[in-house]
């Protein structure tokens, strides 16, 4: 008689294997086991139980132990489903669903390993239009349905407090939520805010977490904890009896995995609400252009909030054209700005310098040979950062000693700097007032939680009364003096290598522009920019955002560019370029002719070499997402490739690069 077999997947970048079942155990599908593989011991999840192998058996291995915990029919679904649009191999979905535990965690019963903690919502006060708002919300959770929803609002329209509404629905019916935040330095906040309106801690889930903290809350949301919080990776973990899902800041480009399994948790949130039965608020003061597409065509809901919470207005834009208005030599504030700065500063309201610009100066530059200095592993240039006299790949991490020599001719004669960044913004705000009190931050200054902590304290105290900032000070944060923004670039570019180059900008300086005026005190935005009649700046100017989505669909129409196509990067990579160049040739000779399907390239992609590898890329152009897996399933399932060559699959890409 044949020896039962379970088909078992893996966390690792296979499919199912195939496990001999021993006779003392009572396997169930989906079930959590533990398995040899190779010299190790793998969590396992059973996806099929068949009475026979076509594998020899004296060549099966044979279970080890049964868990105590198994996947649920929803979750396995979305594992499935995941794995299938991403064309990714399921053990990889798989592992983002274990979410780094290891099987001490899960040797123990996991049904009731923590009781849902008790809650006691404080009412919030809300205006007439939040009100009306969360109505609406709370109608929605109360018929347990799919029902994806924007909730688009201006920057400081309290649409935190409006789905807080709807969580407190939520929660009275007994159901689990799932709330989705961008970026871990968002989360402080956040997290006062629930906890002060709710009285109690949510489940924080999030790339900083200790292995034990990991075990603790993976048990703790697979026993059905009331609400769970977290970054991108909060999306995949065991979640049961869902009755709302919240993307906050939906727009934000956080949310877009770009390592292994490459999906997009917004999108990927969308579908796990519908598998769940469960509405979905998706929020933005600057929504993504698929979602204002989306409902255009009627498949979202749409409500918006048009004003400020309590006494604060919008601030006031103040566009600076630098071909009219003349920097002084090796400067990059304008005349404009600085009177605004000063005078900002003397009335003792705090005023926010942005430039997303790492480092000191992009261009270290040999007098010499002539040449910018570049990394050794990729194929761009490395950045100077001054504080720490250093020259940085902001791709690989490469660095080198700014003091060293060429890296073409070998030459120790200084470099020259070009371009700015803001450390160098920094010193010339020191040159001519050193006894301003400022503060730097970029995501190298805040590379810890405790340093995030210490620069919101001194902007909270009025310690910092100029902050400096990158893209680290754009979205979600609060400060009431905070009454003065200066946007140092804010010329915008047009779509060349990515599409979403204009809608990325407008998003961004939008939000930045959003820090200040937030309380009783009215906010100036001063913007300088070398082109000033730019579609998109003029409606950022004008505050205008029904305009920007207008003109940006119209042209993604044109060119049948999502949200009106289906996009897929391949990227061919390997250590020597004229095997990569060979292996994109010979991807291309065996590609399906289907109708409906382009394939652009393959190319040499616009950073053709990263950390090492050479890199070509085709661009697969379709107009179903259906026809667009199929496909592209089809194509690669027959591929034979040279060990030293590796292909990775971008489905919805958000880099061109």
């Amino acid at each position: 008689m044949n020896q039962p077999v379970a088909k078992v997947c893996l966390p690792i970048a296979l499919g199912p294997l195939d496990y001999l079942i021993p006779e003392t155990m009572a396997i169930q599908l989906n079930q959590l086991v533990v398995v040899p593989f190779r010299r190790a011991h793998h969590i396992g999840w059973v996806t099929e139980i068949i009475a026979a192998s076509t594998v020899p058996i004296l060549k099966l291995r044979s279970i080890e132990s049964m868990l105590p915990a198994s996947l649920s029919t929803e979750n396995r679904d979305f594992i499935t489903w995941l794995a299938n649009y991403t064309v990714s191999p399921q053990g990889l979905v798989f592992k983002m669903y274990l979410g780094g535990i290891k099987q001490p965690a899960l040797s123990t019963n996991t049904e009731n390993s923590e009781n849902k903690p008790s809650f006691s919502f404080q009412p919030l006060h809300l205006n007439t239009e939040q009100k009306s708002a969360a109505t609406q919300l709370e109608t929605l959770v109360k018929n347990h349905s799919f029902a994806p929803l924007l909730l688009e609002g201006v920057t400081g329209s309290g649409k935190t407090e409006v789905y807080f509404q709807a969580l407190q629905t939520c929660l009275e019916a007994g159901k689990n939520a799932l709330i989705l935040l961008p970026e871990i330095n968002l989360t402080a906040a956040w997290l006062a805010r629930f906890e002060s309106c709710f009285g109690f801690k949510p489940i924080f889930w999030h790339s900083h977490m200790t292995p034990k903290q990991r075990q603790e809350a993976w048990l703790k949301i697979n026993a059905g904890t009331a609400v769970v919080v977290g970054t991108r990776s909060a999306l995949c973990l065991p979640h049961q009896n869902l009755g709302l899902i919240v993307v906050d800041e939906e727009h934000d480009a956080s949310y877009k995995q770009e390592s292994l399994v490459r999906y997009h948790a917004r999108d990927m949130a969308v579908r796990r609400a519908q598998l769940a039965s469960c509405p979905i608020i998706l929020t933005s003061a600057t929504p993504s252009v698929e979602t204002i597409q989306n409902v255009h065509s009627g498949k979202y809901q749409y409500m918006r909030l048009t004003k400020r919470y309590g006494p604060a207005l919008m601030p006031t834009m103040h566009p600076i054209d630098l071909k009219q208005e003349i920097l002084a030599k090796e400067q990059s504030i304008s005349p404009t700005l600085w009177q605004a700065l000063e005078g900002n500063y003397e009335r003792g309201e705090q005023s926010l310098l942005f430039l997303n610009r790492r480092g000191y100066a992009p261009i270290a530059f040999c007098q010499s040979c002539r040449t910018n200095q570049t990394c050794k592993k990729c194929d761009v240039n490395l950045v100077y950062h001054k504080h720490t006299q250093a020259l940085l790949c902001h791709h690989c991490g490469y660095q080198r000693k700014a003091s060293s020599a060429c890296g073409q001719c070998s030459d120790k004669e200084d470099f020259l700097f070009f371009g700015v960044g803001v450390e160098k913004l920094v010193e010339e705000i020191k040159e001519k007032h050193p006894d301003w009190p400022l503060l730097l931050m970029t995501s190298d200054t805040l590379s810890t939680p405790k340093k995030m902590k210490q620069a919101f304290d001194q902007i909270e105290s009025g310690e910092a009364r100029v902050i400096i900032a990158t893209q680290t000070m754009a979205k979600g944060h609060h400060f009431p003096n905070l009454t003065l923004v200066g946007v140092v670039d804010a010329t915008l570019g047009p779509i060349e290598f990515d599409l979403r180059t204009t809608e990325r900008s407008f998003q961004l300086l939008h939000q930045v522009a959003g820090r200040c005026g937030r309380a009783d005190k009215p906010g100036h935005v001063y913007l300088q920019t070398f082109a000033p009649d730019h579609p998109a700046f003029m409606a950022l100017c004008q505050n205008d955002g029904q305009k920007f989505y207008k003109t940006e669909l119209e042209q993604r129409q044109r060119l049948s560019l999502p949200p009106f196509g289906r996009l897929t990067a391949l990227i061919v990579e390997g250590a020597k370029e004229k095997e990569v160049k060979q292996a994109a040739m010979d991807l291309l000779r065996c590609h399906p002719k289907k109708p409906g399907v382009q394939i652009l390239g393959p190319t040499p992609a616009p950073l053709t070499r990263l950390k090492k590898l050479y890199r070509w890329r085709f661009l697969v152009k379709s107009n179903k997402a259906t026809l667009h897996t199929n496909y592209l399933q089809e194509w690669l399932s027959n591929l034979e490739l040279s060990q030293s060559i590796r292909i990775t699959v971008d489905v919805d890409p958000y880099s061109f690069s």
